[in-house]
């Protein structure tokens, strides 16, 4: 094992740790986008229901 293989696998660790945490970030922002978008359907659902 030289430097460069010692590189290259901290490097590959690196990138799959980033992939992890993007999905996980990915899947939160998904989630919220949610709650936001059934918020907006709730205010306009009144917003009809009063007109």
């Amino acid at each position: 094992m030289d430097k460069v293989d010692i590189a290259f696998i901290i490097i590959v660790i690196v990138l799959v740790v980033l992939l992890i945490a993007s999905l996980i970030i990915g899947k939160e922002l998904e989630q919220e986008n949610k709650r936001l978008r059934e918020k907006e359907n709730e205010k306009l659902t009144d917003y009809f229901m009063k007109i």
